[in-house]
């Protein structure tokens, strides 16, 4: 049995959706509370904008995006002026918001041309005494985990006091980067779940943040990692503030082995063990009161076992889930498809699934293209796929069924229930949507083919009618 690793050295093509930079900001600028952005991009780029901003309202939070919408002319000789008239029209139109931090975004085309964005929110700054915070984000310098990077870094930068006494309490960074779907929603259950084990929490970059609580951030003793992915922005501050970095190395609670694993290792350093094992206990009793002797549930684990599959997403994501599916289904995750902008994700997702190697061959493809996964996932013969949202037509194009657990919102609004993947007592959503995955795989490719043959004969009758 083993793990072998695909890289894509040498292959000179690129179809990989990939959101840069400014999305990355925008995700995580949209869940700091009473912010507005000004997104400096031409019209396309502000229509991504405000998809992704669709994302942090599953927290109840509302960011109110504006565009400066340039044209060619602006690219030409320069937008700065549009620039701060957008600026000052997004605080304006929302001043029952009471907005407290104003975002300047750059996207590509803005990002060449240059535009002073520094001085613009100096001077908008000093008309409102709204805090305006100006970052260069085009979608060419990175992925969006260096979008959110550069805000989580200037949030710490602008509001926290340097000179706190430390306690035993963490921060948590990244929510919004664990690869889930579900972020909102599995974050609230890793908040309950870590203050039931008596881990204080001091403060999240970012989920429901408010700027007035971040003056306590050096208070904690570490910094909770939701993503593998290096942040060196915010590390190297938190260094010199003396704060630890815990967590790029641990499982993400998805599924029940890997909930007991991550809780007991977090609240052995930060917490009370013997109060995680008694909420474990408590979170094992409710599952049994939902499933014993239900017979749904004893059809989908008969479905699931032995099943072939095939997971598409990021590197956090993507390794927690193959362990869910391998030691709490028993089903087979066999390609996995590892999305990663940093190689410090990468090699946190080797850790993570190498264990698995002792008892099953498994692909890993760092970065792969759709083409590539394509090809491997027909070579493994699986029977099922997970990824996200815009990867659905790959899978299903192809006669696997497909679930979009991971990913972005993108193109993909509200159609979840407000229960969590995580921890487990998310192991009843998971189990909702993995049966209706399976439902699929026993009837679609079936159908599929013959609806494919149908076409194919009514085609040809037409063409020689």
């Amino acid at each position: 049995m083993s793990m072998n690793i695909v890289t894509r050295e040498g292959k000179s093509y690129e179809d990989m959706w990939e959101p840069g930079c400014f999305a990355g900001a925008i995700l995580a600028a949209g869940t700091v509370e009473n912010s507005v952005i000004a997104l400096h991009a031409p019209s396309g780029c502000s229509i991504w904008g405000t998809h992704y901003r669709a994302d942090p309202i599953t927290t109840g939070i509302y960011t109110p995006i504006l565009s400066t919408g340039i044209h060619e002319p602006e690219v030409i000789h320069g937008g700065t002026k549009k620039l701060g008239e957008t600026v000052r029209d997004v605080i304006k139109r929302n001043k029952w918001l009471h907005p407290k931090v104003c975002w300047i975004f750059t996207a590509d085309a803005t990002s060449m041309v240059g535009d002073d964005i520094d001085a613009v929110a100096r001077e908008v700054e000093g008309e409102t005494g709204v805090d305006v915070i100006a970052l260069d984000t085009p979608a060419f310098s990175g992925g969006y985990n260096l979008g959110a990077n550069l805000v989580y870094a200037a949030l710490i930068d602008r509001f926290a006091d340097k000179d706190v006494k430390k306690d035993n309490s963490i921060n948590i960074i990244g929510p919004v980067l664990s690869g889930s779907r579900n972020w909102s929603q599995d974050f609230l259950e890793i908040r309950d779940l870590l203050e039931a084990a008596d881990v204080k929490i001091n403060t999240v970059l970012t989920y429901r943040t408010n700027v007035e609580d971040l003056k306590d951030f050096a208070k904690a003793k570490a910094n909770y990692y939701l993503t593998s992915e290096s942040l060196p922005n915010v590390e190297q501050i938190s260094d010199k503030l003396g704060m630890e970095t815990f967590g790029k190395d641990l499982i993400l609670p998805f599924g029940i082995t890997n909930t007991e694993e991550w809780y007991l290792k977090i609240a052995e350093k930060f917490g009370d063990v013997e109060k995680a094992k008694k909420r474990l206990r408590e979170d094992m009793h409710f599952l049994k009161t939902k499933l014993n002797q239900d017979y749904n549930a004893t059809w989908h684990f008969h479905d699931m076992f032995g099943k072939r599959g095939a997971l598409l997403g990021r590197a956090p994501f993507v390794s927690s889930l193959a362990r869910c599916l391998f030691y709490d289904y028993n089903a087979r995750p066999v390609v996995l498809g590892i999305l990663a902008e940093t190689q410090q994700a990468i090699d946190s997702a080797k850790a993570s699934l190498d264990e698995m190697s002792e008892n099953l061959d498994f692909d890993v493809l760092i970065n792969p293209s759709y083409f590539e996964f394509g090809l491997a996932m027909e070579k493994a013969k699986v029977h099922f796929s997970v990824g996200q949202s815009v990867d659905r037509w790959l899978s299903e194009g192809m006669d696997i069924s497909n679930t979009p657990l991971g990913g972005l919102y993108f193109q993909s609004h509200f159609n979840f229930v407000p229960w969590p993947y995580a921890g487990v007592r998310g192991m009843l959503n998971l189990m909702t949507e993995f049966s209706y995955l399976m439902d699929r795989v026993k009837i679609e490719p079936g159908y599929l083919k013959a609806q494919s043959y149908l076409r194919a004969f009514l085609d040809r009758e037409k063409k020689e009618a």
